[in-house]
C-alpha cells in the first residue's frame, strides 16, 4: 500500500473529529503526512493502545502506512505563562504544562460579542469573572484549552536531515480550572490512552469493505454486495410491491402537489404491472387505456376532491403522473402520434440490454455498464440503476 494512500481515510477515525487529551511535547512532536497530522512513532511509544495488539502483531505492521493516528484537535491542560493582545484583535497564550510550551490564539473580541454571547446571572459580578467571560486570562493561570492543531510552517536540519514543524493552537474554548485534581486526571489520560490507528478502524469494518475502501471504491452496507443502496439511498425505507421490478421508490419520485402521498402513483404502477403479468413481452401501451381503468378514474377523483373543478384536476393529475414518471425513466413515450408508451422494467426492458451489453467484447469493465449502443429508452435511466444489475448478474454467474 502506497502512502497516498492514507490521506482519504482519516474521516473513518472518530478521534480525528475530536478533542483528544494530550501533552504540548506530543502536539510538537506530531507527524505531518500530506497536510495532516498523526500519532506515529514519535508519540505513541509511552501511550498504552486503546486495543492490545501482540509483539508479533506490531513487528508486522511497524511499517504499515494505517498504523497512525489521524488528529486534528487536542485538549491540553496547563498554567499560562505569557498574554498578549495582537494588532489583529486576537490573544496569543504561551501554555506551559511541563512538557512544553506552545502558542495558543483566541479571537475573544469576535467570541464575546457575537449573538450568542449572555451576560452573567449573576449581579455584582467581580473584575475577575467579567475577564474570564471575555476570554481574557493571566499569566499564571491553569486553564484547560480546546483547540485546534494549526501547522504554521517548518524547516530541515541540513546536518541531522530532521524535519521541524512550527505548530500553534487555535483555541475554540478557554475554562480556568482550579486546583490539581483536573491535571492529575488530564495527565492520567494523556499516559495511559492513546487514539487508535486507521488501521483499527478498518480491522474493524471487515475484509470486504476495507478491501474497498483501500481500493477507494463507494462502500456498500456490509451485507449489501450489489449495491442496492446505490439505487434506492441509503436512508430509504419505502416497502412496495414494485421496487424490485422498476427499480423505483417514493425517495426517486418526482412530487405532485396533486398526489402528496404518491398513492395515486403507486396504483398507476401497480395498474401497468398487472398489465405487463399478461404479456410476454415488454409491455406497450396507450395513455387512454390507463386512464380509463375505472378504478384509477375513481382514486383520481378522491385525491382531487375540494381543490378545485374535478374533471380538470383529474386530467392534470393524469399527465402530472405520465410526465413525472417519464422524467423519472419508468415510462418511455415511443410514438407521439398514437400516444403509446414502453413500460421499462427490470426483467423485460434492462435486464436484456445489459445482457447484451456484456456480452459486447468491446465492453471490459465489470463494475460499470456502458451507454455506447444503448436505445433511446435507455437515455433516462438512471446509470446507477443499470450497475446495479450487472452486478447482480455477475454475482449470479460467479456463485
Amino acid at each position: 500500500t502506497t502512502r497516498q494512500n492514507t490521506d482519504f481515510l482519516v474521516g473513518i477515525c472518530p478521534q480525528y473529529w475530536s478533542h483528544i487529551p494530550m501533552t504540548v511535547a506530543d502536539v510538537l512532536n506530531l507527524e505531518l503526512r500530506d497536510g495532516i497530522n498523526y500519532f506515529g512513532c514519535k508519540s505513541m511509544p509511552a501511550r498504552k493502545s486503546n486495543m492490545e495488539t501482540s509483539a508479533a502483531t506490531a513487528a508486522t505492521t511497524r511499517n504499515n502506512p494505517y498504523d497512525r493516528a489521524p488528529v486534528s484537535k487536542c485538549l491540553l491542560v496547563g498554567t499560562i505563562v505569557y498574554a498578549e493582545q495582537r494588532r489583529d484583535g486576537s490573544m496569543v497564550y504561551v501554555l506551559d504544562d511541563g512538557t512544553g510550551l506552545i502558542d495558543c490564539i483566541h479571537w475573544a473580541a469576535a467570541d464575546s460579542q457575537g449573538i450568542y454571547h449572555l451576560p452573567l446571572l449573576e449581579k455584582g459580578s467581580d473584575s475577575r469573572k467579567d475577564l474570564q467571560v471575555n476570554c481574557i486570562f493571566s499569566v499564571g493561570d491553569q486553564v484547560r484549552v480546546f483547540g485546534k492543531i494549526d501547522c504554521l510552517a517548518w524547516t530541515t536540519n541540513l546536518i541531522e536531515g530532521e524535519k521541524h514543524i512550527f505548530r500553534e493552537i487555535h483555541i475554540g474554548n478557554m475554562e480556568l480550572i482550579d486546583g490539581l485534581t483536573l491535571e492529575a486526571s488530564h495527565w492520567n489520560r494523556c499516559s495511559t490512552e492513546a487514539p487508535n490507528t486507521i488501521q483499527v478502524y478498518l480491522d474493524m469494518l471487515g475484509p470486504q469493505i476495507q478491501s474497498q475502501i483501500e481500493q477507494k471504491i463507494n462502500l456498500p452496507s456490509a451485507d449489501d454486495t450489489n449495491g442496492r443502496w446505490r439505487v434506492f439511498g441509503t436512508s430509504c425505507s419505502c416497502n412496495l410491491d414494485y421496487m424490485e421490478s422498476l427499480l423505483y421508490c417514493h425517495c426517486q419520485s418526482k412530487l405532485e402537489p396533486l398526489d402528496p402521498s404518491l398513492k395515486f402513483r403507486d396504483a398507476v404502477l401497480q395498474t401497468l404491472l398487472n398489465m405487463q403479468t399478461k404479456t410476454t413481452k415488454k409491455l406497450v401501451f396507450k395513455y387512454k387505456d390507463v386512464k380509463m381503468k375505472p378504478h384509477l378514474q375513481a382514486m383520481a377523483s378522491q385525491e382531487v376532491r375540494g381543490k378545485g373543478s374535478k374533471n380538470v384536476l383529474i386530467d392534470r393529475l393524469f399527465l402530472s403522473t405520465f410526465r413525472a414518471l417519464r422524467n423519472d425513466g419508468i415510462i418511455q413515450l415511443l410514438n407521439d402520434s398514437t400516444d403509446e408508451y414502453l413500460l421499462i422494467t427490470r426483467e423485460w426492458v434492462l435486464e436484456p440490454f445489459v445482457r447484451s451489453e456484456m456480452e459486447d467484447a468491446l465492453n471490459v469493465s465489470k463494475a460499470h455498464v456502458s451507454l455506447r449502443s444503448a436505445p433511446s429508452y435507455i437515455s433516462r435511466i438512471h446509470i446507477e440503476r443499470l450497475n446495479y444489475i450487472k452486478r447482480s448478474l455477475l454475482n449470479k454467474e460467479t456463485s
